[in-house]
């Protein structure tokens, strides 16, 4: 069983990151955000199948 606390974790990060570019709408933030994951990493990545945690410790790095 995954840790819900994962959650929060994940939330938390997506918040910071919403506050640095408060001019974007939700869906532009997380198209932005897979863009941005996929771009960085492999290109053919289907990020339905990306971990939480491989997620998270990737967005606690990220800036806009």
């Amino acid at each position: 069983m995954r840790d819900k606390r994962r959650i929060a974790l994940i939330l938390d990060q997506i918040e910071r990151l919403w506050e640095s570019a408060p001019d974007l709408r939700y869906f532009q933030l997380m198209n932005a955000l897979s863009d941005m994951y996929t771009e960085e990493n492999d290109a053919s990545l289907d990020l339905y199948y990306l971990e939480d945690d491989n997620f998270l410790e990737w967005l606690t790095n990220k800036t806009f």
